[in-house]
């Protein structure tokens, strides 16, 4: 039986009882961080109808990407994730360039080198750092001090600050952070005071870790002054929707304004989407 999602169902996530708000109690939501391989399409469509997310990045292989984009084109944002888990294996640029230019492409990453091992200043990427900022890509990089299981993934890899010699070489480089780097705080705090075109999602630690971590992680970062580069995202199937939106509800010190900044205004600002769109999102 497939799922039916609802925002009146309650949800049970993490040992707590959550009750997501109504989707037309809040304005549209823009999932940050969403793969292929946690349901259908079908399933995430309905799913982003029902929550009012109105749009995606979406990372995976090309073939899937371009599937699901062929359903929903307006909702997604198609992106490549690269290299192969566990294996040194990298798209070719020239065809990656002609992706980007032919608009197939809108996106790059999830980069997962930290999976293979390979840190972000690391020589085989510089290329593709290079290409993204000549094309104004934006860029989403798995650099945290967690992941899925791999015999080849290194916390070691993972610290944000690995990432400044690749910010100094290229200081127009649009770029995000998977879940905020967590638990490297302090490294994140650095790196986004140093360099402002930093952004980060908060994507998989609004589930994957104890609430109360989760929050402490997020209002550290609010009260050094970055609410304004944080965005939303879920890093998980449909289900988990509700419990990331609520993740960020909960959140008493966050105000009204600030919810809206993490679930929208930022990324509409770093995806640089057009007013007319913004306002399509707004029903406007």
């Amino acid at each position: 039986m497939k799922p039916h999602f609802t925002a009146v169902l309650t949800v049970l996530a993490l040992g707590r009882m959550i009750l997501p708000v109504q989707a037309q109690q809040r304005g549209p939501i823009i999932d940050m961080h969403l793969h292929t391989d946690n349901g259908s399409v079908q399933d995430h469509v309905a799913a982003m109808d029902e929550f009012h997310v109105v749009k995606a990045f979406l990372s995976h292989s090309l073939e899937e990407v371009y599937s699901w984009t062929a359903v929903a084109p307006s909702r997604f944002i198609p992106s490549l994730m690269f290299p192969v888990s566990g294996l040194e294996r990298f798209p070719n640029l020239d065809s990656l360039r002609a992706e980007y230019l032919a608009g197939r492409l809108q996106g790059m990453g999830e980069i997962t080198s930290q999976y293979a091992g390979i840190p972000p200043n690391a020589p085989s990427l510089e290329p593709y750092f290079a290409l993204a900022e000549e094309l104004d890509i934006p860029v989403l990089i798995h650099t945290l001090g967690m992941g899925a299981p791999d015999p080849t993934f290194r916390l070691t890899a993972g610290r944000p600050l690995l990432l400044e010699e690749v910010l100094v070489r290229h200081p127009r480089l649009r770029i995000y952070l998977e879940a905020a780097g967590y638990p490297f705080l302090h490294d994140m705090i650095a790196l986004m005071y140093q360099y402002p075109q930093v952004y980060a999602d908060l994507s998989g630690i609004t589930w994957r870790i104890p609430i109360e971590a989760f929050h402490e992680y997020l209002h550290a970062l609010v009260r050094a002054g970055f609410g304004e580069r944080l965005m939303w995202g879920t890093d998980g199937g449909p289900s988990r929707i509700p419990q990331a939106i609520e993740a960020i509800e909960s959140a008493s010190f966050l105000t009204d304004e600030q919810k809206a900044d993490i679930f929208y205004n930022n990324a509409a600002r770093f995806l640089r989407l057009s007013d007319e769109e913004i306002a399509r999102h707004h029903g406007r």
